[in-house]
């Protein structure tokens, strides 16, 4: 009996190797299939399968290069739609965390949805409008504190009409910021924003940029504790960012974990863990090698007393 339980055990044994090998295998070939697909230049077999992509997914814009842990540049000098100069120095006096969301002003696409998606995101995170900064800045040098001033006072009618509850009584804290070119990318690079004129639409008369859509969030003192992206925003999550920059947090362990192993997928517009398949490769490891484990124990015969 003893004798022909051994051949089984190690036949599972190889069984369970062989998996696991072809697990990773399979993962390892699936991260660099990934890698490949996206690579710029489209260049041999990846330009057939770029081709593959519906055509709406190739119309990528650029993406946040996320950055958790920096800080914005010192000495910006912008101005609100009021034509004041914004005081960094008094925004990390108030203590309050600040949601910064890039945009520009004459934008008849997505930068609307995103500001209006910010507001219903703050408002349903449970914490009063005095709780945070919402600073809207324009990567459009061409926007000015006039610009800024007729749509800050379109966001602020849409929140009080889309969040009466919120912000009928008290009104968003909400500042719309322009500046000279200079200092508009300047601000732009230290959150990884990036952005694009589209060729065919150089000559237009209101430019329509090719850009992410998101915001960030950042501690009072100006350092970037997290990225929200899209246009819609999770109220739970971004009511703890909030928290957490509040109390200086710069991210979580988790964030910085995923931002170290995982690539910008710009189809996506989110860091995508291509490494999750190996890890669940090196799961289904440590559950065969305790299976077998187990199995060999129980097997085993069992040892009387001595």
């Amino acid at each position: 009996m003893l004798g022909a339980e051994i051949p089984v055990r190690k036949l599972l044994g190889i069984a369970l190797c062989v998996a696991v090998l072809l697990g990773a295998v399979v993962a390892v070939a699936f991260a660099l299939l990934a890698h490949w697909r996206l690579a710029p230049g489209g260049e041999g077999g990846a330009g057939a399968l770029v081709d593959t992509i519906p055509q709406p997914r190739l119309q990528t814009a650029p993406q946040f290069e996320q950055r958790l842990g920096a800080s914005l540049p010192p000495g910006l000098k912008l101005v609100d739609d009021a034509g004041r100069r914004v005081d960094w120095t008094a925004l990390a006096a108030s203590g309050r965390p600040i949601v910064l969301l890039p945009a520009y002003y004459r934008c008849n696409t997505l930068c609307g949805t995103v500001a209006h998606g910010a507001l219903e995101a703050l408002a349903d995170t449970g914490l009063p409008p005095t709780a945070w900064h919402l600073l809207l800045f324009s990567i459009d040098p061409q926007d000015k504190p006039a610009d800024a001033r007729v749509l800050r006072a379109v966001y602020a009618d849409y929140a009080a009409w889309a969040r009466p509850a919120v912000f009928a009584a008290k009104p968003p804290d909400l500042r719309l910021l322009t500046g000279d070119a200079a200092d508009t990318a300047a601000l732009a690079r230290s959150i990884g924003f990036d952005w694009r004129l589209p060729p065919d639409a150089s000559g237009q008369a209101v430019p329509q940029y090719a850009h992410p859509t998101g915001m960030v969030v950042l501690t009072p003192q100006g350092r970037i504790a997290k990225y929200m992206l899209g246009v819609r925003f999770d109220p739970a999550v971004l009511r703890g960012a909030l928290v957490d920059a509040a109390d200086g947090h710069v991210g979580t362990l988790a964030d910085r974990l995923l931002l170290a192993c995982a690539h910008l997928d710009p189809l996506a517009g989110a860091h995508n863990v291509q490494v999750a398949w190996l890890l669940r490769a090196l799961g289904l490891a440590v559950l065969g090698a305790l299976a077998f484990w187990i199995l060999r124990h129980r097997a085993a015969p069992a040892r009387g007393p001595r």
